[in-house]
């Protein structure tokens, strides 16, 4: 019994290790897309479409 809570709880944890390391990598494509659009001549599509890129690699 000990041994699966154990396991439960094990699984658990690295589930939600993999969801912030998800989160994070989206949350640093959008800055970085959002940065690429911020330069000059370059449009929100341009960086919409670097921000996919990234998540996308």
């Amino acid at each position: 019994m000990v041994v699966a809570l154990l396991t439960v709880l094990t699984l658990s944890v690295l589930q939600l290790g993999f969801a912030l390391l998800i989160r994070n990598t989206v949350l640093d494509a959008a800055a970085e897309g959002a940065r690429f659009a911020a330069l000059a001549d370059n449009t929100l599509a341009d960086g919409a479409a670097r921000a996919t890129a990234l998540v996308t690699t």
